[in-house]
Protein backbone atom coordinates (compact mmCIF):
# COMPACT_ATOMS: atom_id res chain seq x y z
CA UNK A 1 0.00 0.00 0.00
CA UNK A 2 1.27 3.47 -0.88
CA UNK A 3 0.75 6.76 0.92
CA UNK A 4 2.25 8.88 -1.84
CA UNK A 5 0.04 10.65 -4.39
CA UNK A 6 -0.62 8.55 -7.46
CA UNK A 7 -0.64 9.71 -11.07
CA UNK A 8 -3.96 8.45 -12.41
CA UNK A 9 -5.36 8.32 -15.94
CA UNK A 10 -9.14 8.07 -16.26
CA UNK A 11 -10.70 7.17 -19.59
CA UNK A 12 -13.94 9.12 -19.40
CA UNK A 13 -14.48 10.90 -16.10
CA UNK A 14 -17.27 13.42 -16.77
CA UNK A 15 -20.59 11.59 -16.63
CA UNK A 16 -21.45 9.25 -13.74
CA UNK A 17 -19.07 6.76 -12.16
CA UNK A 18 -16.10 8.46 -13.82
CA UNK A 19 -17.19 11.77 -12.34
CA UNK A 20 -17.36 10.26 -8.86
CA UNK A 21 -14.03 8.56 -9.45
CA UNK A 22 -12.39 11.93 -10.14
CA UNK A 23 -13.86 13.28 -6.91
CA UNK A 24 -12.66 10.27 -4.90
CA UNK A 25 -9.17 10.49 -6.39
CA UNK A 26 -8.85 14.21 -5.68
CA UNK A 27 -10.19 13.76 -2.16
CA UNK A 28 -7.44 11.20 -1.58
CA UNK A 29 -4.80 13.65 -2.85
CA UNK A 30 -3.99 12.03 -6.19
CA UNK A 31 -3.13 13.66 -9.52
CA UNK A 32 -5.70 13.05 -12.25
CA UNK A 33 -5.47 13.11 -16.03
CA UNK A 34 -8.66 12.66 -18.05
CA UNK A 35 -8.76 11.31 -21.59
CA UNK A 36 -12.11 11.63 -23.35
CA UNK A 37 -13.76 13.09 -26.43
CA UNK A 38 -14.94 16.20 -24.64
CA UNK A 39 -18.55 15.61 -25.63
CA UNK A 40 -20.09 15.15 -22.18
CA UNK A 41 -19.69 18.04 -19.72
CA UNK A 42 -16.47 19.25 -21.39
CA UNK A 43 -16.14 22.28 -19.09
CA UNK A 44 -16.81 20.35 -15.87
CA UNK A 45 -13.23 20.75 -14.69
CA UNK A 46 -12.50 24.05 -16.41
CA UNK A 47 -11.79 22.85 -19.92
CA UNK A 48 -8.51 21.73 -21.46
CA UNK A 49 -6.54 23.74 -18.93
CA UNK A 50 -8.13 23.67 -15.52
CA UNK A 51 -7.18 26.70 -13.43
CA UNK A 52 -10.08 25.98 -11.08
CA UNK A 53 -8.57 22.60 -10.27
CA UNK A 54 -4.91 22.21 -11.29
CA UNK A 55 -4.99 18.61 -10.06
CA UNK A 56 -7.08 17.70 -13.12
CA UNK A 57 -5.45 17.60 -16.54
CA UNK A 58 -7.69 17.05 -19.55
CA UNK A 59 -6.67 15.56 -22.86
CA UNK A 60 -9.36 15.38 -25.51
CA UNK A 61 -9.33 12.50 -27.96
CA UNK A 62 -11.10 9.38 -29.20
CA UNK A 63 -9.87 6.15 -27.61
CA UNK A 64 -10.28 4.37 -30.93
CA UNK A 65 -7.71 6.49 -32.78
CA UNK A 66 -6.02 9.06 -30.52
CA UNK A 67 -4.47 7.13 -27.64
CA UNK A 68 -0.99 7.54 -29.11
CA UNK A 69 -0.89 11.04 -27.59
CA UNK A 70 -0.39 9.28 -24.24
CA UNK A 71 2.73 7.41 -25.30
CA UNK A 72 5.78 8.47 -23.37
CA UNK A 73 3.70 9.39 -20.33
CA UNK A 74 3.76 7.43 -17.07
CA UNK A 75 0.75 6.65 -14.88
CA UNK A 76 0.53 4.59 -11.72
CA UNK A 77 -2.88 3.37 -12.84
CA UNK A 78 -5.35 3.77 -15.67
CA UNK A 79 -9.08 3.55 -14.92
CA UNK A 80 -11.29 2.38 -17.76
CA UNK A 81 -14.85 3.37 -16.88
CA UNK A 82 -16.24 3.32 -20.41
CA UNK A 83 -14.94 0.12 -22.03
CA UNK A 84 -17.75 -1.74 -23.77
CA UNK A 85 -16.24 -2.83 -27.07
CA UNK A 86 -13.54 -5.52 -26.69
CA UNK A 87 -11.66 -4.23 -29.75
CA UNK A 88 -11.45 -0.75 -28.23
CA UNK A 89 -10.33 -2.12 -24.86
CA UNK A 90 -7.65 -4.26 -26.49
CA UNK A 91 -6.33 -1.18 -28.33
CA UNK A 92 -6.26 0.73 -25.05
CA UNK A 93 -4.36 -2.07 -23.31
CA UNK A 94 -1.87 -2.39 -26.16
CA UNK A 95 -1.14 1.34 -26.13
CA UNK A 96 -1.05 1.78 -22.36
CA UNK A 97 0.74 -1.44 -21.44
CA UNK A 98 4.11 0.31 -21.39
CA UNK A 99 3.06 3.57 -19.72
CA UNK A 100 0.66 2.40 -16.98
CA UNK A 101 1.63 0.30 -13.99
CA UNK A 102 -1.91 -1.00 -13.51
CA UNK A 103 -5.10 -1.25 -15.54
CA UNK A 104 -8.33 -0.97 -13.57
CA UNK A 105 -11.36 -2.00 -15.59
CA UNK A 106 -14.98 -1.42 -14.63
CA UNK A 107 -16.90 -4.44 -15.89
CA UNK A 108 -20.30 -5.75 -14.74
CA UNK A 109 -21.91 -8.61 -12.85
CA UNK A 110 -23.60 -9.31 -16.19
CA UNK A 111 -20.53 -11.36 -17.13
CA UNK A 112 -21.55 -14.11 -14.69
CA UNK A 113 -23.07 -17.20 -16.24
CA UNK A 114 -26.54 -17.72 -14.80
CA UNK A 115 -27.73 -20.43 -17.19
CA UNK A 116 -28.54 -23.60 -15.28
CA UNK A 117 -28.34 -22.04 -11.83
CA UNK A 118 -30.85 -23.48 -9.32
CA UNK A 119 -33.41 -21.20 -7.64
CA UNK A 120 -31.88 -19.21 -4.82
CA UNK A 121 -28.32 -19.54 -6.12
CA UNK A 122 -25.85 -16.73 -5.46
CA UNK A 123 -22.76 -15.49 -7.27
CA UNK A 124 -19.21 -14.73 -6.17
CA UNK A 125 -15.97 -13.66 -7.83
CA UNK A 126 -15.19 -17.36 -8.34
CA UNK A 127 -18.40 -18.04 -10.29
CA UNK A 128 -17.99 -18.92 -13.98
CA UNK A 129 -18.51 -16.24 -16.62
CA UNK A 130 -20.37 -16.38 -19.92
CA UNK A 131 -18.76 -17.87 -23.02
CA UNK A 132 -16.61 -15.51 -25.08
CA UNK A 133 -17.03 -16.36 -28.76
CA UNK A 134 -15.03 -14.55 -31.41
CA UNK A 135 -16.43 -12.57 -33.03
CA UNK A 136 -18.92 -11.80 -30.23
CA UNK A 137 -22.61 -11.68 -30.84
CA UNK A 138 -23.34 -8.07 -31.72
CA UNK A 139 -25.14 -6.23 -28.96
CA UNK A 140 -24.57 -8.96 -26.35
CA UNK A 141 -23.55 -6.81 -23.39
CA UNK A 142 -22.49 -9.71 -21.16
CA UNK A 143 -20.30 -11.31 -23.81
CA UNK A 144 -18.68 -8.04 -24.80
CA UNK A 145 -17.87 -7.14 -21.18
CA UNK A 146 -16.39 -10.61 -20.60
CA UNK A 147 -14.21 -10.20 -23.68
CA UNK A 148 -13.11 -6.79 -22.42
CA UNK A 149 -12.06 -8.41 -19.15
CA UNK A 150 -10.13 -11.06 -21.07
CA UNK A 151 -8.26 -8.38 -23.03
CA UNK A 152 -7.25 -6.54 -19.85
CA UNK A 153 -6.06 -9.78 -18.24
CA UNK A 154 -4.15 -10.75 -21.40
CA UNK A 155 -2.08 -7.57 -21.50
CA UNK A 156 -1.77 -6.69 -17.82
CA UNK A 157 -1.99 -10.10 -16.12
CA UNK A 158 -1.21 -9.55 -12.41
CA UNK A 159 -1.28 -5.80 -12.98
CA UNK A 160 -4.98 -5.96 -13.79
CA UNK A 161 -7.81 -5.09 -11.41
CA UNK A 162 -11.39 -5.78 -12.48
CA UNK A 163 -14.50 -4.40 -10.76
CA UNK A 164 -17.89 -6.00 -11.37
CA UNK A 165 -20.66 -3.65 -10.22
CA UNK A 166 -24.37 -4.30 -10.41
CA UNK A 167 -26.88 -1.46 -10.51
CA UNK A 168 -25.12 1.81 -9.65
CA UNK A 169 -27.23 4.47 -7.93
CA UNK A 170 -26.89 8.05 -6.80
CA UNK A 171 -26.44 11.56 -8.19
CA UNK A 172 -25.66 11.96 -11.91
CA UNK A 173 -27.02 8.52 -12.79
CA UNK A 174 -27.94 8.77 -16.50
CA UNK A 175 -29.84 5.45 -16.54
CA UNK A 176 -32.59 6.49 -14.08
CA UNK A 177 -33.09 2.94 -12.84
CA UNK A 178 -32.73 3.52 -9.10
CA UNK A 179 -33.96 7.08 -9.59
CA UNK A 180 -37.23 5.76 -11.00
CA UNK A 181 -38.32 4.63 -7.55
CA UNK A 182 -37.43 8.02 -6.03
CA UNK A 183 -39.50 10.02 -8.52
CA UNK A 184 -42.36 7.52 -8.64
CA UNK A 185 -42.82 7.43 -4.87
CA UNK A 186 -42.39 11.20 -4.69
CA UNK A 187 -45.42 11.47 -6.99
CA UNK A 188 -47.53 9.47 -4.52
CA UNK A 189 -50.76 7.59 -5.15
CA UNK A 190 -51.09 3.93 -6.10
CA UNK A 191 -47.62 2.54 -6.87
CA UNK A 192 -47.02 -0.74 -8.70
CA UNK A 193 -44.47 -2.76 -6.73
CA UNK A 194 -42.92 -5.82 -8.40
CA UNK A 195 -42.71 -9.40 -7.20
CA UNK A 196 -42.37 -10.64 -3.65
CA UNK A 197 -41.94 -7.88 -1.02
CA UNK A 198 -39.36 -10.00 0.84
CA UNK A 199 -37.08 -10.71 -2.11
CA UNK A 200 -33.52 -9.32 -1.87
CA UNK A 201 -32.29 -6.30 -3.81
CA UNK A 202 -28.75 -5.04 -4.41
CA UNK A 203 -27.29 -1.80 -5.71
CA UNK A 204 -24.37 0.47 -4.86
CA UNK A 205 -24.00 4.22 -4.56
CA UNK A 206 -21.58 5.38 -7.26
CA UNK A 207 -19.63 7.36 -4.67
CA UNK A 208 -19.08 4.27 -2.53
CA UNK A 209 -17.93 2.35 -5.59
CA UNK A 210 -15.50 5.07 -6.63
CA UNK A 211 -14.07 5.34 -3.11
CA UNK A 212 -13.59 1.58 -3.09
CA UNK A 213 -11.82 1.61 -6.45
CA UNK A 214 -9.38 4.22 -5.17
CA UNK A 215 -8.86 2.18 -1.99
CA UNK A 216 -7.96 -0.87 -4.07
CA UNK A 217 -5.63 1.15 -6.29
CA UNK A 218 -3.80 2.55 -3.28
CA UNK A 219 -3.45 -0.95 -1.83
CA UNK A 220 -2.00 -2.32 -5.08
CA UNK A 221 -4.73 -4.95 -5.33
CA UNK A 222 -5.28 -7.06 -8.43
CA UNK A 223 -7.79 -9.67 -9.49
CA UNK A 224 -11.59 -9.41 -9.41
CA UNK A 225 -13.91 -7.69 -6.92
CA UNK A 226 -17.68 -7.38 -6.99
CA UNK A 227 -18.87 -3.79 -6.71
CA UNK A 228 -22.26 -4.32 -5.08
CA UNK A 229 -24.10 -3.33 -1.95
CA UNK A 230 -25.62 -2.93 0.52
CA UNK A 231 -23.54 -4.35 3.35
CA UNK A 232 -26.55 -6.07 4.91
CA UNK A 233 -29.58 -7.92 3.51
CA UNK A 234 -32.17 -5.53 2.09
CA UNK A 235 -35.60 -6.43 0.71
CA UNK A 236 -37.54 -4.62 -1.98
CA UNK A 237 -40.22 -3.74 0.54
CA UNK A 238 -37.68 -2.24 2.94
CA UNK A 239 -36.22 -0.18 0.12
CA UNK A 240 -39.55 1.22 -1.06
CA UNK A 241 -40.73 1.98 2.47
CA UNK A 242 -37.41 3.69 3.24
CA UNK A 243 -37.82 5.89 0.18
CA UNK A 244 -41.41 6.73 1.15
CA UNK A 245 -40.46 7.59 4.71
CA UNK A 246 -37.47 9.69 3.69
CA UNK A 247 -39.27 11.67 1.01
CA UNK A 248 -42.09 12.46 3.44
CA UNK A 249 -39.69 14.95 5.05
CA UNK A 250 -39.08 16.87 1.82
CA UNK A 251 -41.17 19.72 0.48
CA UNK A 252 -43.56 19.31 -2.45
CA UNK A 253 -43.54 15.52 -2.11
CA UNK A 254 -46.69 13.42 -2.13
CA UNK A 255 -44.82 10.34 -0.97
CA UNK A 256 -46.96 10.15 2.17
CA UNK A 257 -49.84 9.13 -0.10
CA UNK A 258 -47.87 6.37 -1.81
CA UNK A 259 -49.75 3.07 -1.50
CA UNK A 260 -47.96 -0.01 -2.84
CA UNK A 261 -49.80 -2.66 -4.82
CA UNK A 262 -47.62 -5.76 -4.99
CA UNK A 263 -48.03 -7.74 -8.21
CA UNK A 264 -46.43 -11.17 -8.50
CA UNK A 265 -43.88 -12.21 -11.10
CA UNK A 266 -46.22 -14.31 -13.20
CA UNK A 267 -48.82 -11.56 -13.48
CA UNK A 268 -46.23 -8.95 -14.44
CA UNK A 269 -44.78 -11.17 -17.15
CA UNK A 270 -48.25 -11.94 -18.47
CA UNK A 271 -48.89 -8.19 -18.63
CA UNK A 272 -45.72 -7.76 -20.69
CA UNK A 273 -43.79 -5.81 -18.07
CA UNK A 274 -40.07 -5.91 -18.87
CA UNK A 275 -37.84 -6.84 -15.92
CA UNK A 276 -35.14 -4.37 -14.90
CA UNK A 277 -35.80 -1.50 -17.32
CA UNK A 278 -39.58 -1.09 -16.86
CA UNK A 279 -39.40 -2.35 -13.29
CA UNK A 280 -35.91 -1.51 -12.00
CA UNK A 281 -34.49 -3.92 -9.43
CA UNK A 282 -37.00 -6.59 -10.42
CA UNK A 283 -35.90 -9.95 -11.83
CA UNK A 284 -38.44 -12.81 -11.67
CA UNK A 285 -37.41 -15.17 -8.88
CA UNK A 286 -37.95 -18.27 -11.00
CA UNK A 287 -35.60 -16.92 -13.65
CA UNK A 288 -31.94 -17.86 -13.54
CA UNK A 289 -30.97 -14.20 -13.80
CA UNK A 290 -32.40 -13.59 -10.31
CA UNK A 291 -28.97 -14.62 -9.01
CA UNK A 292 -27.81 -11.17 -10.18
CA UNK A 293 -29.50 -9.80 -7.06
CA UNK A 294 -27.69 -12.29 -4.81
CA UNK A 295 -24.06 -11.37 -5.44
CA UNK A 296 -21.50 -11.87 -2.68
CA UNK A 297 -20.06 -8.74 -1.06
CA UNK A 298 -17.78 -10.66 1.31
CA UNK A 299 -14.49 -10.21 -0.53
CA UNK A 300 -15.06 -6.52 -1.23
CA UNK A 301 -16.14 -5.68 2.31
CA UNK A 302 -13.01 -7.39 3.62
CA UNK A 303 -10.91 -5.31 1.20
CA UNK A 304 -12.31 -2.01 2.44
CA UNK A 305 -15.64 -1.38 0.71
CA UNK A 306 -17.66 1.06 2.79
CA UNK A 307 -21.39 1.54 2.22
CA UNK A 308 -23.02 4.83 3.23
CA UNK A 309 -26.43 4.92 4.95
CA UNK A 310 -29.32 4.27 2.58
CA UNK A 311 -30.96 7.56 3.58
CA UNK A 312 -27.97 9.47 2.19
CA UNK A 313 -28.32 7.83 -1.21
CA UNK A 314 -32.06 8.51 -1.20
CA UNK A 315 -31.65 12.16 -0.17
CA UNK A 316 -28.90 12.95 -2.65
CA UNK A 317 -30.57 11.12 -5.54
CA UNK A 318 -33.79 12.98 -4.84
CA UNK A 319 -32.00 16.34 -4.77
CA UNK A 320 -30.28 15.54 -8.05
CA UNK A 321 -33.49 14.40 -9.71
CA UNK A 322 -35.50 17.42 -8.54
CA UNK A 323 -32.78 19.68 -9.90
CA UNK A 324 -33.41 18.37 -13.41
CA UNK A 325 -36.79 20.08 -13.50
CA UNK A 326 -40.36 18.87 -14.03
CA UNK A 327 -39.92 18.48 -17.79
CA UNK A 328 -37.22 15.81 -17.56
CA UNK A 329 -38.27 12.47 -19.06
CA UNK A 330 -36.86 9.44 -17.24
CA UNK A 331 -35.04 6.79 -19.25
CA UNK A 332 -36.26 3.83 -17.18
CA UNK A 333 -39.41 2.66 -15.43
CA UNK A 334 -43.02 2.17 -16.36
CA UNK A 335 -44.75 5.01 -18.17
CA UNK A 336 -47.64 6.27 -16.06
CA UNK A 337 -50.32 5.18 -18.52
CA UNK A 338 -49.15 1.57 -18.48
CA UNK A 339 -48.82 1.55 -14.71
CA UNK A 340 -52.31 2.98 -14.29
CA UNK A 341 -53.75 0.39 -16.67
CA UNK A 342 -52.14 -2.46 -14.75
CA UNK A 343 -53.09 -1.07 -11.35
CA UNK A 344 -56.70 -0.59 -12.36
CA UNK A 345 -57.06 -4.35 -12.81
CA UNK A 346 -55.83 -4.93 -9.26
CA UNK A 347 -57.64 -1.97 -7.72
CA UNK A 348 -61.27 -2.03 -8.96
CA UNK A 349 -62.76 1.43 -9.19
CA UNK A 350 -59.39 3.14 -9.47
CA UNK A 351 -59.61 6.24 -11.64
CA UNK A 352 -56.85 7.10 -14.10
CA UNK A 353 -55.13 10.36 -13.27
Amino acid sequence: MTDKPLKLLILGGTVFLGRHLVASALQAGHQVTLFNRGKSNPSLYGGRSSPENPAVEQIFGDRQVDLDVLKGRHFDAVFDTCGYNPVDVEKSCLTLESCAERYIFVSSISVYKTEGLPPGASLSEASPVVAQPLPPEEGNYATEKALCEAAVSKFFARRALILRPGLIAGPYDPTDRFTYWIRRIRRGGKVLAPGCPARPVQFIDGRDLSDFIITLAQAGENGIFNGVGPDRPLTMQELLLSIKDRLAHTSESLSHTADFTWVNDQALLKLDVAPWMEMPLWLPEADETAAMLRVSTEKSLAAGLKIRPLVDTIDDTNTFDCGRGPGYEAKAGLVSEKETSILSSFNPGMQAK
